[in-house]
């Protein structure tokens, strides 16, 4: 590893670089030897990072061209696939396991095409509390037992604090019981070795290591730990041989956040049987919308391993909570989300009102500059900032954003905020008749962490709700901590904690440069007012209305409470005996049917 080149960790403690190749080598020719321009026929030896690079694509291709031969019914290998290759066949170098210097090591053309021909990986996906299991027997004529998974996770918030979006863990269990974690780094103390001994919080490569492995049945599992925009895929790859695992469940598609009133929530679960032994009408969807007992129903079997049902609309007030278990030989209880009744997933009844939401595309009003500004730069302005250590290279929604000076001028301190402040106020917000729970929210930018004089400046937010003739603080950012050198942050409150709704809220954003000359910077993007509402559109009778459209009622209705009745939901319980599902269940329910209800 040369001296020159780029080391970890990230800004938010990720393992970078990835894997590393050879741009400088120490013997032989010093270099890497390749094509020159010089001839048709001439050879050049050429040193640095930009030699690299060649080296890794062209491994890289023959990966994927030794892959096609062997794999021609697979189409092309995606591209978390590739990466763990290309990891999986790095060979270590530096500290053992992965370090920050040359990542999990030294990618290697021969070793990966010889695992990629082993055909020990596979491609699946897991979402919020998921669990893909696999197993893995190992003999004693194995050395080692390494497993990798790399995902690729969703984009990011720009400059957020932790890129990380979607988190899976890797779990492997050795024959005794012994959990085995996978490699970390500690970001605050880069030079140390790679630890074994917590999950990974960080990253979207976790590898398991183990020397000497002992002989038996291993058991893998892929965790979504923690999966807002699921279902994630994954890529695996092992060492020794990668086999199927026992009885694992998931659901198709994510929970929803958020229901309208009386709205029935389907849910579909995903049964993978692997070696294990499915245990008959042990698949059950679990629920409750009153904070009462959970209520178990069997799910009917949709074929290809999915299960279904619905779930009864809620009423405002209640929230939905379920979850999903199935019973394994081998596995015994499993479910998903994978704590059950403890953790299940919850869905809230209500809808989102945004009575005002501003990205700074279009002028809405807000005004730069207030009496007492005395900044020389860098005063608000709606615009697009050019990128410096200091400022925002763009705005976080659309093209434009309100930023303290958006021309660089050279760069860092070129127009920053310079003797004084600046003050952006925004329009007249009618927050008068909203719920008490509506929240403002906004992103803020800011940064006064270098210059003559660091750290010695503030950023003000307060709100008005009298067009701004009293003032109440909202927040005050730095003079120092982790939100005072840039990058984007989003900041939450709830206004009516603060001051009377009104017709006439006002809002202002104070940057100032008061001490001796450092460098500041503020930009602010995403302006919302938004809160949840909820009425009942049908008090009485909603229990009809079961299928979209939601309004009227029709066919599907029909047919979604016979759906509710055939799989002996409670939701369709509806008449005395109650616990007993019969004529007297589908009369009543007619009966709303006819009443015209809603």
């Amino acid at each position: 590893m040369t001296s020159f080149s780029s080391w970890g960790p990230s800004d938010d403690g990720r393992i970078r670089p990835v894997i590393v190749a050879p741009g400088c080598q120490s013997g032989g020719d010093g270099g890497v030897t390749s094509t020159s321009s010089s001839s048709d026929t001439a050879y050049t030896s050429m040193c640095g990072t930009s030699m690299a690079s060649p080296t890794a694509a062209g491994v890289g291709a023959l990966v994927l061209q030794d892959f096609r031969d062997n794999f021609s019914q697979a189409g092309d290998p995606s591209n978390q696939l590739m990466k763990a290759f290309l990891v999986h066949g790095a060979a270590d170098i530096g500290n053992a396991g992965p370090d920050y210097q040359n990542g999990y090591g030294s990618i290697r053309a021969v070793d990966t095409i010889d695992f990629v021909r082993t055909g020990n990986f596979e491609e699946a996906s897991v979402d919020q509390g998921g669990v893909k299991t696999y197993t893995v027997n190992v003999t004693e004529q194995d050395s080692e037992l390494k497993i990798t998974i790399v995902w690729d996770d969703p984009a990011a918030t720009p400059n957020i604090a932790t890129a990380l979006v979607n988190d899976l863990d890797l779990v492997v269990t050795d024959p005794n019981g012994v959990q085995h974690f996978p490699w970390t780094l500690d970001p605050a103390n880069a030079a140390a070795p790679a630890v074994r001994n917590r999950a990974d919080r960080l990253n979207n490569i976790e590898q398991v290591f183990v020397a000497d492995p002992v002989p038996g049945t291993w058991f893998v599992e892929i965790r979504g730990h923690d999966v807002p925009q699921g279902p994630q895929g994954v890529a695996i790859a092992a060492t020794p041989s990668l086999g199927d695992g026992y009885l694992g469940v998931g659901l198709e598609s994510q929970a929803p956040d958020l229901l309208p009133p009386g709205e029935p929530l389907p849910v579909r679960a995903l049964v993978s049987v692997g070696i294990d032994t499915l245990v008959p009408g042990s698949v059950l969807l679990n629920y409750r919308n009153d904070g009462g007992a959970f209520v178990a129903v069997p799910m009917s079997d949709a074929g290809g391993g999915a299960y279904e049902s619905v779930i009864p609309g809620a009423l405002c007030g209640n929230d939905i909570e379920f979850f999903v278990t199935a019973q394994g030989a081998f596995a015994g209880a499993v479910s998903v989300p994978s704590q059950g009744a403890a953790a299940p997933f919850v869905t809230d009844i209500g809808v989102v009102q945004t009575p005002f939401s501003d990205d700074f595309t279009t002028d809405r009003g807000w005004i730069a500059g207030q009496p007492g500004d005395n900044a020389a730069t860098g005063r608000w302005e709606r615009a697009a900032p050019q990128g410096t250590a200091a400022q925002p290279g763009g705005a976080l929604f659309g093209d434009l954003c309100f930023v303290t000076g958006a021309a660089a001028n050279g760069g860092v301190g070129g127009n920053d905020i310079d003797g004084g402040r600046t003050t952006l106020l925004s329009p007249a917000l009618d927050l008068s008749g909203l719920d008490e729970n509506f929240e403002i929210s906004y992103w803020r930018w800011y940064s006064n962490a270098a210059g003559a004089s660091p750290n010695a400046d503030v950023f003000t937010v307060d709100i008005s709700p009298d067009n701004g003739q009293t003032w109440v603080n909202v927040e005050v950012v730095g003079p120092a901590g982790p939100q005072t050198n840039g990058g984007w942050f989003r900041h939450r409150f709830t206004p009516s904690a603060l001051i009377p709704l009104t017709d006439q809220v006002r809002m202002r954003f104070i940057a100032a440069d008061e001490g001796a000359g450092s460098v500041v910077e503020a930009a602010l993007d995403g302006f919302r007012i938004e809160g949840l509402t909820c009425n009942n559109p049908f008090p009485g009778c909603s229990a009809a209305d079961l299928a979209p459209p939601f309004g009227q009622l029709n066919f599907f209705d029909l047919a979604a409470y016979l759906a509710l009745f055939n799989t002996g939901n409670p939701g369709a319980d509806l008449a005395e005996p109650t616990g007993v599902l019969n004529f007297f269940d589908v009369a009543a329910y007619l009966g709303r049917f006819n009443a015209g209800c809603p």
